[in-house]
């Protein structure tokens, strides 16, 4: 036999000797047992059971059906969210297998010796069903599961493992956040400050711009406010989600350790719920009449102490507590008048004005409007035309592009800071006396001053803030600008 035979005898064996205990460990590994279709498992149908139960990291839960609801077995108070246990029972009553391995007597390598998750159920005749979750395949993403403890694992899909992976607390129906609209007033009361803001569906006699709605209340002065910036703030609770409940049930001492036996703080949303009502009319055609009903409601939101998960709050006088986010509390608890204010010194509209007297250095000049019907609006058949505005500085006519410059520039002005400045120190240098047509804000008056830093003020509306001085100094150029 030469050497060339006796090796390719030699590798034929080992071939065969592989092949050989491949086949003895293939034949010694269990094997799943698949068929084509899923494997039903006939478990209990949904409106037979009665009752369900699940243990998870040794801590048992039990729900019970009542006439047509579910309660939690532990305290008939707990606020169930029947929701969850609908989910449970439409997963359990159509769960099925995709594969099964018969003959099981090495439970540990599943997972199954200490089971994750054991789940029973009874039905309403007594019958009990109880099935065992164990580990999660790495090939599948399944789990290994047993039913009564039979030697048969069956693998199923995550929505068992997740549908009774619930604590206590997943299960809670949560309270809602009303939805709100025809806001009237937003307050946040805290110890130390109080932040009113009124919505004005009319402001016309509160305000010389009737853009305006919201506003806080300075004396027997309404101080306008930004509408973007009160929209965002009131966001802030409009948007509210109750993520997280930690207690159902707080009494007295439970709140003192929330700190909401005193709040910290408490913000009030008032509302205007508007619904038609039928009247007893109809109309020409028969049909019913309908008025809107309104109603005033107030949502309150009380605010407690901080933990390293969030802040504790809760609604109104209601005994559950919720954990939220600690940036929506910051940004409603920093909120103030002054940040709320238009970043605009002055926004007039400009329709309004008759005239506005300027006084620098003690001398004044008055730029007057003067507004007519454009000539083509003789005929009533002509299309509505604006009025033709003209300017004159003492009797002088002035330029229409360089008149609207100027009025430009005064709404130009912008603040610079959120703060009051104080008035100390400083002079003034520019007053606009503006004369307008309307039985509300007819006169009214801006003063321009300078401190001895340079640094420039704008009292308009009853209210002075720090302007910027390129504004400033753009107004005085339009201003010289007229002669």
């Amino acid at each position: 036999m030469t050497k060339r035979n006796k090796q390719l005898i030699g590798l034929c064996a080992a071939l065969a000797l592989l092949l050989g205990g491949y086949l003895v460990a293939d034949w010694m590994i269990p094997k799943p047992k698949t068929t084509p279709d899923s494997i039903p498992l006939h478990l209990p149908d949904a409106d037979s059971i009665s009752e369900i139960s699940w243990t998870r990291d040794d801590m048992t839960l039990t729900l019970a059906r009542e006439g047509e609801g579910w309660r939690y077995v532990g305290d008939d108070r707990f606020p169930l969210d029947e929701s969850m246990a609908q989910t449970m029972l439409t997963t359990l009553s159509t769960l099925s297998a995709s594969r099964e391995i018969p003959d099981v007597t090495d439970f540990a390598r599943y997972g199954l010796k200490h089971p994750t998750i054991v789940i029973r159920t009874v039905t309403a005749d007594g019958t009990a069903t109880t099935l065992a979750l164990g580990d999660q395949s790495a090939l599948t993403g399944e789990y290994y599961m047993t039913r009564d403890g039979g030697d048969c694992v069956y693998l199923v899909g995550e929505a068992l493992y997740t549908d009774f992976s619930h604590t206590l607390y997943d299960l809670v129906q949560k309270e809602t956040i009303p939805a709100m609209s025809n806001l009237t007033h937003f307050s946040i009361m805290q110890d130390n400050s109080a932040l009113t803001l009124l919505h004005l569906d009319n402001s016309a006699e509160a305000c010389y711009n009737d853009a305006f709605h919201w506003f806080v209340q300075k004396g027997e002065h309404y101080i306008p406010l930004d509408n973007a910036k009160v929209t965002q703030l009131q966001n802030h609770i409009l948007n509210l989600t109750l993520a997280h409940c930690v207690d159902y049930n707080a009494g007295s001492t439970e709140l003192q350790k929330y700190e909401l036996d005193v709040p910290r703080a408490t913000v009030t949303v008032g509302y205007t719920q508007i619904k038609p009502v039928e009247t007893q009319e109809k109309d020409a055609a028969g049909n019913p009449i309908t008025r809107d009903e309104k109603t005033a409601h107030n949502f309150v939101l009380n605010i407690g102490g901080v933990t390293a998960g969030g802040v504790y709050v809760r609604l109104g006088e209601s005994t559950m507590v919720y954990l939220i986010d600690t940036e929506t509390i910051d940004m409603l608890l920093s909120a103030s008048a002054d940040a709320l204010l238009p970043d605009d010194i002055c926004h007039m509209d400009w329709s309004t004005v008759n005239s506005v007297s300027v006084t620098e250095a003690n001398q004044t000049q008055t730029l007057t409007v003067t507004r007519s019907m454009p000539s083509e609006a003789a005929s009533s058949s002509a299309p509505e035309k604006p009025m033709v505005e003209t300017y004159t500085i003492n009797g002088r006519e002035i330029a229409t592009d360089v008149a609207q410059t100027f009025f430009d520039a005064i709404g130009a002005l912008k603040a610079t800071a959120t703060q009051t400045p104080q008035q100390a120190q400083s002079h003034d240098v520019l007053t606009l006396a503006f004369k307008r047509n309307k039985a509300n804000f007819s006169e009214m008056i801006m003063t321009l001053a300078q401190d001895e830093s340079g640094a420039w003020t704008a009292e308009f509306n009853g209210m002075l803030r720090p302007v910027a001085s390129e504004g400033v100094e753009k107004l005085f150029t339009a201003w010289n600008a007229l002669g």
